[in-house]
């Protein structure tokens, strides 16, 4: 399981967008919300670690 989150401006916290099966398709989902508009993106695994993050 992986989980797709994103912060909309610095100050703010990390908010999921969803969790899926796939690290592919959250990775996909971490750059849509990134592409249009949040500051940062990440993606983290089952165990907490980031395996993604713009």
């Amino acid at each position: 399981m992986y989980t797709a989150q994103y912060k909309s401006t610095f100050n703010t916290v990390w908010t999921a967008i969803g969790t899926y099966s796939a690290e592919g398709q959250a990775i996909n989902e971490a750059l849509r919300k990134k592409n249009s508009g949040a500051f940062a993106a990440r993606v983290i695994d089952r165990s907490g670690n980031v395996v993604y993050s713009c």
